[in-house]
């Protein structure tokens, strides 16, 4: 999970071949269709933020820097969630699931 400093902090993800889901409360929720661009971009920020090089990234992954090239430039599917959640730890990010309060 993004930080509350961040741009992308308040973003829903959403699978683009489904429709948005319906929320009881929207207040907070900023749907955003999960594209190759939106991928990539956040990609791109948990990168820079862990302040690594692509090199040293890729090295960490087990992966060729041309594997995360082609992921900042939509040019690969999109990534697994195993995959995020490993770049996300190599680069110093924290990923956390989060279930809204029942009623």
């Amino acid at each position: 999970m993004l930080d509350n400093t961040s741009p992308l902090a308040d973003l829903t993800v959403v699978p683009s071949n489904q429709s948005l889901p319906l929320f009881k409360s929207s207040q907070s929720l900023t749907p955003v269709v999960c594209d190759e661009r939106a991928i990539a971009k956040l990609l791109e920020q948990v990168i820079s933020k862990g302040g690594l090089s692509i090199g040293e990234t890729s090295r960490r992954l087990g992966v060729t820097s041309n594997t995360i090239r082609q992921y900042l430039h939509g040019r690969r599917s999109k990534p697994s969630l195993i995959w995020f959640v490993r770049l996300c730890e190599i680069c110093g990010a924290k990923v956390t699931v989060e279930f809204p309060p029942t009623k």
